[in-house]
């Protein structure tokens, strides 16, 4: 069970990694070519190209450059399925400011 944990941990990080590099392709490849997804106040996406087209809309509007993370806080396997729950984190960009005194 700990391999299977740590297979989920890794994709939970490549998901996130994929999402803050704003890659396209890399956050379409976690889903199926029949997969549908729901988002705010559109129709389901239906099918991979929906999907991606989506993505690319979100990440168009997306204007707070939050740094994405995904936690595993519980899981369970059982047969050839696993299911996972857990936590996302967006953090805030950090801004710094420099002032040289002369």
């Amino acid at each position: 069970m700990d391999s299977v944990r740590t297979k989920v941990n890794a994709l939970e990080k490549s998901l996130g990694d994929a999402q803050n590099a704003r890659n396209v392709d890399a956050m379409a490849a976690f889903y199926a070519p029949d997969a549908q997804s729901l988002a705010n106040n559109e129709k389901t996406r239906v099918g991979i190209e929906a999907i991606k087209a989506g993505i690319k809309r979100d990440l168009a509007t997306d204007s707070l450059g939050n740094t994405i993370s995904y936690t595993t806080t519980q899981f369970w396997a059982g047969g050839n399925y696993v299911t996972e729950t857990g936590v996302s984190t967006a953090m805030k960009p950090v801004k710094s400011c420099i002032q040289e005194s002369i």
